[in-house]
C-alpha cells in the first residue's frame, strides 16, 4: 500500500490537496483513507495532542476523564489511546458517520504509534514542499510513500 498526497485542481477551478491510500486491497485502503489519514489531513494543527496522549499513555500518567468518551475527536473521527479499544503502543480511530468505521456498528480501524509517525511525517513533508510554491503552483505534484497496514 502507499499514502499519496497531491493537489488537484477542482472542478470549480479551485486547487485542492489530497491524502489517500492506494496499491492495495479496496476495503483497506478506503479504511486508511477514511480513519488515520482523515485524522492527519483534518486534525494535522493539532495532532501533536494524540502524540502527547500517547506518550502519557506509554509512561502510565494518562487517566481517562470519561471512561465511556475518545480520547480524542476531531469532527466526526475519533481516537481512542488506551485499553479496552486500543493496546498499548497503538491507538483506535473511528468515523462515527461511516457506519462500518463506527465504534458502535462496525469495526474502528487500529493503527501503531509508529504507522501514525508515519503518516504524519508525509503529510508533513508534502505540506512543506507545497507551501514551498503555494497551492496554485503545486498543481499537479504527488508524494508517495510506502505503508503497510494489516486491517
Amino acid at each position: 500500500m502507499k499514502l499519496v498526497a497531491d493537489v488537484i485542481r477542482l472542478s470549480s477551478g479551485c486547487p485542492s490537496w489530497r491524502l489517500y491510500a492506494t496499491d492495495g486491497p479496496k476495503s483497506a485502503c478506503d479504511a486508511v483513507t477514511g480513519t488515520l489519514l482523515d485524522l492527519v489531513g483534518m486534525a494535522h494543527d493539532t495532532i501533536e495532542e494524540v502524540f502527547g496522549l500517547l506518550d502519557r499513555v506509554q509512561s502510565g500518567s494518562y487517566v481517562r476523564e470519561h471512561p465511556q468518551l475518545a480520547d480524542f475527536g476531531f469532527n466526526d473521527v475519533l481516537v481512542w489511546v488506551c485499553p479496552p479499544e486500543a493496546a498499548p503502543g497503538s491507538l483506535t480511530i473511528s468515523k462515527e458517520y461511516v457506519p462500518e468505521w463506527s465504534l458502535e456498528f462496525g469495526a474502528p480501524q487500529r493503527f501503531t504509534t509508529a504507522q501514525l509517525r508515519a503518516a504524519v511525517s508525509h503529510f508533513e513533508a508534502f505540506k512543506r514542499a507545497v507551501d514551498l510554491r503555494d497551492l496554485e503552483a503545486s498543481v499537479g505534484y504527488r508524494s508517495e510513500t510506502s505503508f503497510v497496514w494489516e486491517p
